[in-house]
């Protein structure tokens, strides 16, 4: 088994110089990835028009809910408060597709609206969290 030398005071990693050179790379690529995703944006919009706005835009509330499931209950509430179950009004058609099973609306054999999909998502996603974490404790909140 070999040991391995701790860094020395000379090691150029334990530099500022290489530390701003390393902060600076980073940023530099972060912003090459969006730029990229902008222009990506972009040509789906002009391909797609509005259909990928909404794709790119659940894609986000996706990834949001897995990194944060409490993300998924703010979508569901503002989606909710947003859009009315149905009416007369064209605007409130996304709350019709939103808040009615997708069998009745598109035709798909799937029970359940959307609104339960993403509570059940957000479910699972904290269920996932919970079981990966080192804590294995529920703490009570203000209404328990």
């Amino acid at each position: 088994m070999a040991l391995v030398a701790a860094p020395s005071i000379a090691d150029p990693r334990l530099s500022t110089r290489w530390h701003e050179g390393t902060v600076q790379r980073r940023r530099i690529l972060l912003g090459a990835g969006v730029a990229v995703a902008i222009l990506g944006a972009a040509a789906l919009v002009v391909l797609l028009e509005v259909v990928s706005v909404v794709v790119a835009l659940t894609w986000v509330a996706l990834g949001a809910i897995a990194w944060r499931p409490l993300v998924g209950l703010y979508v569901a509430l503002g989606m909710v408060m947003l859009f009315e179950a149905g009416g007369a009004d064209q605007l409130m058609l996304p709350g019709f597709y939103f808040n009615s099973g997708l069998s009745g609306s598109l035709g798909v054999p799937i029970i359940s609206s959307p609104l339960e999909l993403l509570l059940v998502l957000t479910f699972a996603s904290w269920l996932g969290r919970l079981a990966c974490s080192r804590v294995r404790e529920f703490h009570k909140g203000v209404l328990f």
